[in-house]
């Protein structure tokens, strides 16, 4: 019967879903989404072939009138012409004229063919300058505002008040710029009005596309690809161009668009860069948004940018229809397989956590989609999979009930299992905001107590394996948590290089042990070859460098299905101390058609073998690509089909250790040395496993140690307990750590007390949370998962400790 309710929840809650939008009650969420899309994606590039010429608060000072006089416009159209401009757009009504120069102005405008006027054609209504409209030279300088009172469309054409087809202004000036580039436009579809216009593909906005719920679909409207506010074009004041205090090349052959940035002209508005989830919303004059659409329609017809378009609607209900089965059929899969199991809390446990990834999975993809060009909706398809699941659910209940009444004795385990259920649900929120956080303090309890297990004499040798394995893999997740979470900075070029000691030796006998198992179940030998002349100690990215080699061996893996895998280690180049290493990843895999190797390193891109295993989404080639070119090589690739494929790259590296501190070996360190103080060691964290992994680690080595689990108990026993050195959490409640460091600094200055030395320890590793470290006095700052060689070298450079 399971599968019955889901067939007819699909449906259902489909429809509903579909009509709760055709309301309009999901109108503004959906376009707060839309708007954080723009705010998250990288920043837009200056487009140079827009120049802004502002009119300011200071210029209207200095040229003492507005409206400007016709006598200072026509001087500034003749100074913008002698540079040469392609097309000049006057964002100014001047349906009156203005003393003193009208017949001046007059005379300007009849010799400037390249000068395009505005008429005003939505609402109240303004005439465009008489002469501008008898030679055709005008366009409209309408804008048009969502409900919410942002500008997200463009207006590409509309009726005026005598019903003649006007363009937008800034689709005016980017179609006459276009021309005299001699970009094709042709039409593709008259019925449906889809234009060619070079690269770009131009299509109307419907009343009910995308976000959209009966908008005023008057005119040809498309969406606008916004590049950002006014500093995203080249700018030059009113003043400057009458002053002729401009270079020509920042004019020539380009759309010079002149308007009013000043606020006393009440001309600014709000667009998608407008939204802040903090600060005063910024909004921006209405020329610059007229610059947004001749940039979009520009840069699409000569770059191929994206032109932002969205799904027929039977294609969006088709899209909701799939994600509320989604939401059903996988909830009742889920259940359905576990329906012998005794467990049954288990079973919404895992649906909700299924409901959550999937969740996550529309936001990702429908953020990857708007990257490409395509505004999918998001909230109905959420509400949909929600209300899909929910009320499956709901249907579960039921049967767990029924479940009870059979079964009386499993009374009180079942109303327990409900209310845990209730409790999940609650907390799914709080664990997508915190997951960066709490990946780390589970990793930090993992690694701290398998250091500390290593310690123990009594283990054997497969053990002894066993524990570096499972420190190994613990070691590689928070590198992967870490790349994730930078994918970003390498996109916007912020990721940089950690140089450290590198054991290659170590580096290549920890990656056949982590990758062996996975090889050798399918049936695969797994080769590491070393050149003996290559050394075993460089200076070095051991965390780049040991995730490229991962990525690359795991997908080598992954693609053979018989034969083997070498990794080969060779030395090409060596000069003085510098060297330079070769890597090459063999397999006997079923090889790359032609056609996907040029697309290997594309994002978001597989090939046909990758696509047939169902498994990633075309990143890992790409980062892998980019972290070699950061360490200064590239990856190449050779390919046969059906009888392998060859990755290879040279890195440069330096036989002279990079200055640092050599970390002394975790096994080499039982206990403190004799004859040396008793320091005393405060322990501040909120975490009581993390307390407890601190105190057990260094009781066990012979140092004093005290608790405290918030900052304001932290700074209460430095004043009554005094202690050499405190290992303190920045994220606790009451007091957080960087207060309590403030308070102890300053209390140790107010009463001539030694003060400590404070390393701060948190599980956000961002260089933020160091500055701010720092910033509040701490002396140095580790991040968790803390590793025990680590920490006992802080103590070892900062109180003098000596262990044996």
């Amino acid at each position: 019967m399971r599968w019955i309710a889901a067939l007819l929840t699909t449906p259902i809650v489909a429809g509903l879903v579909v009509a709760i939008r055709f309301t309009g009650a999901l109108q503004l969420l959906e376009w707060a989404i839309y708007d954080q899309y723009f705010q998250l994606r990288a920043t837009e590039s200056i487009d140079q072939r827009i120049v802004l010429v502002t009119i300011g608060e200071s210029d209207i000072s200095a040229l003492g009138q507005w409206p400007l006089s016709d006598a200072t416009l026509a001087q500034l159209m003749r100074n913008l012409n002698q540079h040469q401009p392609a097309v000049i757009g006057l964002d100014l009504y001047r349906d009156l004229p203005v003393e003193p120069g009208s017949q001046d102005w007059l005379e300007v405008m009849a010799s400037t063919p390249n000068l395009i006027g505005v008429e005003k054609a939505i609402g109240r209504t303004v005439a465009p300058p008489a002469e501008l409209e008898r030679q055709g030279q005008v366009a409209l300088t309408d804008l048009l505002v969502d409900a919410d009172g942002k500008f997200r469309r463009g207006l590409l054409s509309h009726p005026n008040g005598d019903d003649q087809l006007r363009l937008g202004l800034g689709a005016e000036l980017a179609v006459r710029y276009l021309e005299k580039k001699e970009v094709p436009q042709e039409v593709v579809d008259a019925e449906q009005k889809i234009y060619r216009l070079g690269q770009a593909i131009l299509q109307p906005l419907r009343g009910n596309d995308g976000g959209y719920i009966r908008t005023n679909a008057g005119g040809y409207q498309i969406l606008i690809n916004f590049r950002g506010h006014a500093h995203h074009f080249p700018r030059v004041s009113v003043t400057d161009v009458l002053n002729n205090d401009l270079e020509p090349a920042l004019i020539r052959d380009r759309i010079v668009i002149v308007g009013g940035m000043a606020t006393s002209l009440n001309d600014l508005f709000y667009t998608p860069y407008s939204s802040r989830l903090i600060n005063t919303p910024e909004a921006t004059a209405g020329m610059v948004i007229h610059a947004n659409l001749a940039s979009t329609l520009v840069s699409a017809a000569l770059d191929g940018r994206a032109v932002l378009r969205v799904w027929p609607e039977p294609i969006e209900v088709g899209w909701i229809m799939l994600w509320s089965g989604l939401g059903a059929l996988g909830y009742w899969w889920l259940l359905e397989a576990k329906r012998h199991s005794k467990d049954r809390f288990n079973h919404v446990v895992v649906g909700i956590v299924s409901v959550v990834l999937a969740s996550g999975f529309l936001m990702v993809s429908s953020y990857l989609a708007f990257l490409g060009g395509w505004w999918i909706p998001v909230v109905p398809p959420f509400l949909a999979l929600i209300g899909s699941a929910s009320v499956i659910t709901g249907y579960e209940i039921i049967k767990l009930q029924q479940y009870r009444a059979e079964l009386a004795q499993q009374n009180l385990k079942l109303e327990k299992d409900k209310i845990r259920a209730e409790a999940a649900s609650q907390a799914k929120s709080q664990f997508l905001a915190k997951m960066s956080h709490e990946f780390r303090t589970p990793l930090n309890a993992i690694l701290g107590f398998t250091q500390l297990m290593n310690q123990d004499p009594s283990l054997t040798a497969q053990q002894q394996k066993s524990l570096d394995i499972i420190n190994l893999s613990g070691e590689h997740l928070l590198n992967l948590i870490n790349d994730i979470l930078e994918i970003s900075k390498i996109e916007a070029n912020r990721v940089v290089l950690h140089k450290t000691n590198v054991d290659l030796y170590s580096l290549l006998d920890m990656l056949k042990a982590m990758l062996e198992s996975k090889a050798l179940a399918k049936g695969l030998q797994l080769q590491f070859e070393r050149s003996p002349n290559v050394p075993q100690f460089v200076t070095a990215d051991e965390g780049k460098l040991r995730q490229v080699l991962i990525n690359l061996l795991d997908n080598a893996i992954k693609f053979t299905q018989v034969g083997s895998v070498i990794l080969r280690l060779s030395e090409t180049v060596k000069e003085r101390s510098k060297i330079m290493l070769h890597f090459k990843i063999e397999d006997t895999g079923s090889g790359i058609a032609e056609d996907d190797v040029s697309k290997l390193f594309e994002i978001f891109t597989q090939g046909k073998v990758g696509q047939t295993f169902f498994d990633g989404v075309g990143l890992g080639l790409p980062i892998s690509q980019q972290l070699v070119k950061l360490m200064g090589g590239e990856i190449t690739v050779k390919t046969v089909v059906n009888q392998g494929t060859t990755f290879q790259f040279d890195i440069p590296a330096s036989l002279e250790p990079s200055p640092q501190t050599n970390l002394p070996p975790i096994k080499r360190v039982k206990s403190l040395a004799a004859d040396q103080e008793d320091f005393r060691i405060l322990i501040a964290d909120d975490e009581p496993i993390s307390r407890k992994l601190l105190n057990k680690l260094l009781t066990s080595l012979g140092f004093q140690t005290r608790e405290a689990t918030n900052g304001q108990e932290a700074v209460e026993l430095w004043e009554s307990w005094h202690p050499h050195f405190i290992w303190m959490d920045v994220q606790m409640p009451i007091m957080n750590g960087w207060e309590a460091t403030r308070q102890i600094r300053q209390k140790s200055l107010e009463t001539n007390k030694s003060s400590p030395t404070i390393v701060a320890i948190t599980a956000n590793a961002f260089a933020e949370d160091r500055e701010l470290s720092l910033g509040a006095g701490c002396d140095d700052f580790v991040s968790k998962p803390f590793r025990r060689d680590e920490l006992l070298d802080k103590l070892s450079k900062y109180l003098g400790v000596r262990y044996q």
